[in-house]
């Protein structure tokens, strides 16, 4: 099972492979509309290339999962090689030692991380369940240094914003993390070693009134030009050019109360459309 969930875009559009995009159904899209043609954008946080990663603890103690191990809860930094070594030879390939290595490091030094363990313990202890941090890891050993950044996947990030090993970033509108209600708490948990950071950014535009589209909205089957257009409307307040993590971002995700949608930026689509345009 994939701890990976992806999110959908305003509208669809074809992938080099020839596939579309996963995109909103019409009664999702109908429903960002309040009856002014208001859109609200009081939850936007920012998207991020890196691997998905789960911190937890249980009845057990401490432990984590990447996108590479799935729903495994791994104890301990050696159990990140043997996992992903036993998953390569069941189909018969060699083991990813960078990544496992990188893994195992990672999960080392959050386990090190004595502040953030008293917090995950506390919270066991309070909600008596298994407790979660989910988002996304960013490992320096896997990254590409250039000029002064780092490179994760499509997206270059300032070099200062990645501790010595790596970064987490915390998935702020998760049900799995409402737990956390002060986000400022969780980056007290950071160090030199691995920064911890959220994903929630604080636009000056709230809301974002688009009645001119509303004639249109309500008597029209298709809804493409009209969805093209409010995403294009919508980029227009996202993308400052400034970004929470250096000169480049993947892309924005808007949390609506019904349901949430993402969107990415030029930069991420014009390298993503490169690399599967290649094949690589």
């Amino acid at each position: 099972m994939s701890i990976r969930k992806g999110i959908p875009h305003l509208y669809s559009t074809v992938t080099p492979k020839g596939n579309l995009t996963p995109s909103l159904s019409r009664e999702d899209f109908l429903s960002l509309f309040d009856s002014n043609g208001i859109i609200k954008l009081n939850k936007v946080t920012e998207k991020t290339d890196g691997m998905s990663w789960v911190i937890g603890f249980d009845e057990h103690g401490f432990f984590t999962q990447h996108s590479g191990n799935g729903s495994v809860r791994i104890r301990t930094q050696d159990e990140h090689y043997t996992h992903l070594e036993g998953k390569a030879a069941a189909k018969s390939k060699e083991v990813n030692e960078t990544l496992a290595i990188a893994a195992g490091l990672f999960h080392k030094h959050l386990e090190l991380n004595s502040l953030l363990q008293q917090t995950l313990e506390i919270q066991h202890s309070i909600q008596n369940k298994t407790v979660l941090l989910k988002g996304e890891a960013f490992i320096r050993s896997l990254g590409n240094l250039d000029k002064g950044k780092i490179k994760f996947v499509n997206i270059s990030y300032d070099n200062w914003w990645v501790g010595s090993v790596g970064t987490f970033i915390l998935h702020t509108q998760l049900e799995e993390n409402s737990w956390v209600i002060d986000q400022d708490y969780i980056l007290q948990c950071s160090n030199g070693d691995i920064f911890i950071d959220h994903d929630l950014i604080d636009l000056e535009t709230k809301e974002l009134c688009l009645i001119d589209l509303m004639d249109d909205l309500w008597y029209t089957d298709s809804l493409d030009w009209i969805r093209q257009a409010t995403h294009n409307r919508i980029k227009q307040v996202l993308d400052t050019g400034k970004y929470k993590w250096g000169p480049e971002t993947e892309g924005w995700v808007i949390h609506h109360p019904l349901t949430r949608f993402k969107i990415v930026s030029n930069t991420f689509t014009e390298r993503k459309y490169l690399v599967d345009s290649n094949g690589r």
